[in-house]
């Protein structure tokens, strides 16, 4: 379910934007298969650290972050409780999703990092990005993992046809 909200949010942002997203989970896959590609999306990302062969991986994963997050605080106001973020983080994030139709993986890609820097440095502040470092490093996201887990029901699952988001048909959020 906060799965269909969050593309709700982005749609309203601009209706290409989570289609882009939503194209960039095969892109990533499909630019992870070769070194050439993997030396490019470290590049592109900015990424912090050597390349390797999870690159894809990595970011998909912090990418799904990126957005869930972004959306949480998709306030009319600036916020920073969890990254420096402007006002309507979703909407400035998808300038740069929902003006064309990409035509190739690379160019859907580079729009997909431009639109994550939204979140991860805004301020410009950061040198690289580390795809390691959890989105909510500054609350502490290890009680939230365990309350979500222990405390709460919260099925979350994404088909990938009815939301931006990869399918997940069974939450693994828990471990």
């Amino acid at each position: 379910m906060p799965y269909k909200i969050l593309t709700r949010s982005f749609t309203k942002a601009g209706e290409l934007c989570p289609l882009a997203i939503r194209m960039s989970w095969d892109a990533l896959k499909e630019m992870g298969e070769s070194n050439a590609d993997r030396e490019w999306l470290h590049k592109t990302f900015n990424l912090c650290g050597e390349v390797d062969k999870g690159i894809a991986d990595d970011l998909s994963d912090w990418l799904q972050a990126v957005w869930f997050n972004m959306g949480m605080a998709n306030y009319p106001y600036p916020a920073s409780f969890l990254e420096p973020l402007p006002a309507w983080p979703v909407k400035e994030a998808c300038k740069y999703l929902s003006t064309k139709i990409f035509q190739s993986h690379r160019e859907l890609l580079m729009a997909i990092s431009d639109a994550a820097t939204v979140y991860y440095n805004y301020e410009g502040q950061a040198n690289c990005l580390n795809t390691s470092q959890t989105a909510l490093a500054s609350l502490q996201y290890m009680p939230w993992n365990f309350q979500a887990c222990t405390e709460m029901v919260m099925p979350q699952c994404s088909t990938g046809i009815d939301d931006m988001y990869p399918r997940q048909p069974v939450s693994k959020h828990c471990v």
